[in-house]
This record gives C-alpha cells, sequence and structure tokens, in this order.
C-alpha cells in the first residue's frame, strides 16, 4: 500500500507504536534518513520512496540548528550535484551545494537534474494520563491519535 493514504496509515501506526514503547520513540527521534526508512518498511510495511527522505523530529526540543543539519547531511551524503554524480552514485566530496550544485532542467539531456523530497515529520508527543502507575490508557491514546488524523497533521502533503 505504496500510497498518500498508505503513508498516512503508516505515519499513525508509528506514531502509535512510539507512544506504547519509549525504546521505539527513541530509534525514531535520533534515526537518520536511512533508519527511518527502515522503520517505516519493518514497522509499518510502507516502503518509502527512494527520492524521499524523512526526518522525524521532536517538537518540544525543536531546534532549527539541527533540523537544518540533519537536511544538510542528507544533501551532501545522498544527492547528486551533476549527471555524472547521477549515473556514478552521488557526489564525492562535502562541498557546499550552493557553490557546486547542477540541479535543474538540461534541455540537451531533456531531463530534470533535482534534489530528492525531504519531509520533516514532527512526532508528537503521547497524551498525558493522570494514572500514570497504571500505564497507557489506550482509549486516550486512540482518540488523541483519531483527533491528529483528523486536524490533518498526519500528511505532511495534501492532495486534492
Amino acid at each position: 500500500m505504496n500510497t498518500v493514504s498508505g503513508f498516512k496509515y503508516a505515519w499513525m501506526r508509528l506514531i502509535a507504536m512510539a507512544w506504547s514503547d519509549k525504546d521505539v520513540m527513541k530509534r525514531l527521534l535520533n534515526a537518520s534518513s536511512a533508519d527511518v526508512r527502515n522503520a517505516f518498511k519493518s514497522l509499518a510495511d510502507f516502503e518509502v520512496p527512494d527520492d524521499m527522505h524523512i526526518i522525524i523530529y521532536n517538537p518540544k526540543r525543536y531546534n532549527p540548528d539541527d533540523i537544518e543539519k540533519s537536511i544538510r547531511e542528507v544533501i551532501f551524503k545522498n544527492e547528486p550535484r551533476s549527471l555524472s554524480d547521477l549515473q556514478g552514485g552521488g557526489p564525492k566530496d562535502d562541498k557546499d551545494p550552493k557553490e557546486d550544485f547542477t540541479w535543474g532542467w538540461d534541455g540537451g539531456l531533456k531531463s530534470w537534474l533535482l534534489p530528492s523530497a525531504i519531509v520533516l515529520l514532527p512526532m508528537p508527543p503521547p497524551p498525558e494520563h493522570k494514572e500514570a502507575d497504571q500505564g497507557r490508557d489506550l482509549n486516550q491514546d486512540a482518540m488523541a491519535l483519531a483527533a491528529y488524523q483528523w486536524i490533518g497533521r498526519a500528511l505532511p502533503l495534501s492532495c486534492c
């Protein structure tokens, strides 16, 4: 189910798992793009497209510098900067992409060279429970997850 709605359900599944298992939460929040891709596949049976990178972050500890660093790492380590890079598997150095990248339309080749999509997903914090010593209230978690989906935050994009 590798569709937009499939992505939504996979993301909801990962959120539910993260809320119920602190190790999953930690794994997702500290993951590289490749690790997030693996988590979507292994935990939610969804294959993230090769030309998409996902960064999951904690909105309570949001730091724009950390997000920018993560994005730059994705670009430096994964993105081709020219057709020869594209054919050869990616860039060979850590130059600043603003200085060196040749992204755009190549009329001679009649082809685009563009960076992959980078999707930033805020991991919603789990709902707080009044009776902490009784464990998670699954009814409240289910309602919170449904409300998260209902407000439109479950997808980083929308289609009409």
